[in-house]
């Protein structure tokens, strides 16, 4: 039986750790996201939306002092790193396996949704 519609919104690299407007636990977010999308693949919810919108030239939204309220730091580019999905969301955006996928043959291996990137939390460098 369907239970409707889960609508995830702006799981993009700007809005997570690193990004130009993080939101804390951004990355942990998108992975619980992601693995709600695998664990209901193919049952559950008739309709599964990821929503992302790109700024090209927002004139006042951008701002070197941005308030957070009306103006914001530079985000959400066209074409740039920040406005993709960020990697621990990719499955949830990746087509779900068949119904038929899920019954195939032990034999033959059913389509797996990709791996998840590492975060990108920085790491501590070891002396050479």
């Amino acid at each position: 039986m369907s239970r409707g519609l889960i609508v995830a919104g702006n799981r993009r690299n700007d809005f997570c750790e690193g990004g130009s407007i993080p939101v804390p636990r951004g990355a942990r977010i998108a992975t619980k996201i992601a693995d709600l999308v695998e664990q209901t693949a193919g049952r559950g919810y008739q309709y599964i939306v990821a929503t992302r919108d790109h700024h090209i030239d927002p004139g006042g939204h951008f701002s070197q002092t941005p308030d957070l309220k009306d103006s914001f730091p530079v985000h959400f580019v066209a074409g740039g790193e920040g406005s993709e999905f960020h990697p621990h969301f990719a499955p949830a955006t990746s087509p779900p396996p068949s119904p038929a996928a899920k019954s195939t043959p032990s034999s033959t291996k059913a389509p797996t949704a990709p791996p998840r990137a590492a975060s990108k939390e920085p790491t501590k460098k070891e002396p050479p």
